[in-house]
């Protein structure tokens, strides 16, 4: 296994050869062979750690939501110009509704519950995590008195779904999954384009199969240069700084069509998953959801570092990690043959509700 230790060596090695090189003209080849064997040398290092971060995909939009909590603020709104200056790390961050109805997902593709059931079901078990009023009239109502709280325009299904992204579905069949959990509280228009919209970019983002987190954003450019969600062509323009002129203008919204197109654009923006946590923290908005799904997106597409993991895996329940960790068996599983497991159950209507 090719170490970080085995590169510097062969660096060292390289300095040595130059110098020769400089003094004797037929050590040049060596020099040459040096400089690729270390370039193919980071090449395998980079693979073996990005295999690592992939396998944390499942990990992304939670990792997003806790890192983006502590910096949330609809009355004072935290702001930077040099996003790389946050820090991810407070001591002081906390899982949010994002984290809780993102679990519910993953816990209802795995045991083939009913959306909204799991919802209601995890959403009680943490009332004071931050879910907006409308939600909380949903959720405190009953039987039909719900469906007059069912056409929230939030983002609130946009940053829960990006688990069923990572399914090895197709795309019709993703949208379809998606809009029978989006219905359950967001079913107005705007809700469910954006909605899908999110759904659309994990998928493509967790598609991109790179050398390099380099490359990676690039063939994510050039993938995402169209997007299609319910017959409509969702154009995304080549990123040229728009953060940087729009941050003075960001006010605090929690309204879908205001935050997916803005964590997809922190996304564009970024050079890793770090940078693009940091892109969204910076935007002051709806940092914690805004974060989320930026980092369900980045996490598809770089990976989520292993250090992050573990920090944010200990601000959350026993519970909830015990799902996250054992999703991704589930999804492996699914991944393997979908339509036979209870997660196609699931998706298409025929729930269980114990």
């Amino acid at each position: 296994m090719i170490t970080q230790g085995h590169i510097d060596f062969m660096k060292t090695q390289l300095k040595a050869y130059e110098i020769k090189a400089s003094k004797r003209p037929e050590f040049a080849p060596y020099v040459d062979e040096i400089k690729k064997e270390i370039k193919e040398m980071q090449r395998e290092l980079y693979l073996a750690s990005k295999t690592m971060m992939k396998e944390n995909v499942k990990w992304g939009g939670i990792v997003g939501d806790v890192l983006g909590s502590v910096y949330e603020n609809p009355y004072n709104p935290f702001k930077t110009d040099d996003p790389s200056s946050i820090d991810l790390t407070r001591d002081d961050v906390f899982f949010t509704d994002d984290t809780v109805l993102s679990v519910a997902a993953m816990d209802s593709i795995m045991h083939g519950r009913s959306w909204e059931a799991n919802l209601e079901k995890w959403a009680n078990r943490y009332p004071r995590c931050g879910f907006g009023s409308q939600f909380k009239f949903w959720l405190a109502a009953k039987g039909d008195e719900r469906n007059q709280f069912r056409a929230s325009k939030g983002n609130g299904a946009a940053m829960r779904i990006w688990p069923i992204a990572l399914l090895d579905l197709t795309l019709p069949d993703i949208y379809s999954a998606v809009e029978q959990n989006a219905i359950c509280t967001h079913n107005s228009d705007s809700a469910l384009f954006w909605t899908k919209i999110q759904a659309s970019i994990v998928k493509s983002a967790y598609s991109i199969r790179a050398t390099s987190d380099e490359e990676a954003i690039q063939l994510f450019k050039e993938e995402q240069s169209k997007a299609t969600a319910n017959g409509e062509t969702f154009s995304i323009p080549p990123p040229c700084g728009l953060l940087d002129k729009i941050r003075p203008d960001i006010v605090f919204s929690s309204l879908a069509f205001d935050t997916v197109p803005l964590a997809y654009e922190c996304v564009l923006e970024s050079t890793s998953f770090e940078s693009a946590i940091q892109n969204a923290i910076s935007m002051g908005s709806d940092t914690d959801t805004v974060a989320s799904m930026a980092g369900a997106v980045a996490g598809a597409l770089y990976g989520v570092p292993q250090e992050l993991v573990d920090f944010v895996r200990k601000k959350l329940t026993l519970e909830m990690v015990e799902i996250i960790e054992a999703f991704d068996l589930i999804s492996e599983k699914t991944r393997r043959d979908a339509q036979k497991t209870d997660v196609a159950i699931t998706m298409f209507g025929e729930y269980r509700t114990d």
